[in-house]
């Protein structure tokens, strides 16, 4: 459902070439690799992917809060 949003959204700006709504764009996103790295940490492989995507999704989701704070 994630996944839908966010190619919607990034359908939507590129299409108008409005880039109003990056940070509901990168928000979406994070939430989505955060959602992929829950899942392979509970699936108990051993491997990096659950936590490259915890750090990915905390990365844009910190970039995405930021944004908007300052108003961009």
């Amino acid at each position: 459902m994630l996944v839908v949003a966010g190619v919607s959204l990034a359908g939507y700006g590129i299409i108008t070439q409005n880039v109003e709504y990056t940070n509901y764009l990168l928000i979406i996103i994070g939430l989505t690799l955060l959602t992929t790295g829950v899942i392979e940490l509970q699936k108990n492989i051993k491997g990096t992917t659950g936590y490259l995507s915890l750090i990915a999704a905390l990365f844009v989701l910190i970039v995405a809060i930021q944004g908007a704070l300052l108003g961009s």
